[in-house]
């Protein structure tokens, strides 16, 4: 992360780090019904980044897998799910 966005400065907390990568959410509602997705602004290469690493946990970190199963029994699709984990894990790198 550090390679694509530069050493931290003071003051920059997680809703700028979202927002530089891609994984801020934005709403996206029609009809009544609430729904998100990401925003389309933000560093595209670590997005990817954040996709495939999304990904390779899903499929083998049990406390990714737990996640996903939690988020699923919400109600949310996988691709919502997997939305989130993508949050998530910007958010704790």
């Amino acid at each position: 992360m550090i390679a694509e966005l530069g050493m931290p400065r003071p003051g920059f907390g997680v809703p700028q780090i979202a927002v530089l990568d891609g994984v801020a959410l934005v709403e996206a509602s029609s009809a009544g019904a609430v729904k998100h997705r990401l925003s389309r602004g933000g560093n595209r290469r670590l997005n990817m980044l954040l996709y495939l690493i999304a990904l390779a946990r899903e499929r083998s970190y049990a406390r990714a897998l737990a996640y996903m199963a939690r988020r699923q029994q919400e109600g949310r699709t996988a691709r919502e799910a997997r939305r989130a984990l993508k949050l998530a894990q910007s958010v704790s790198s």
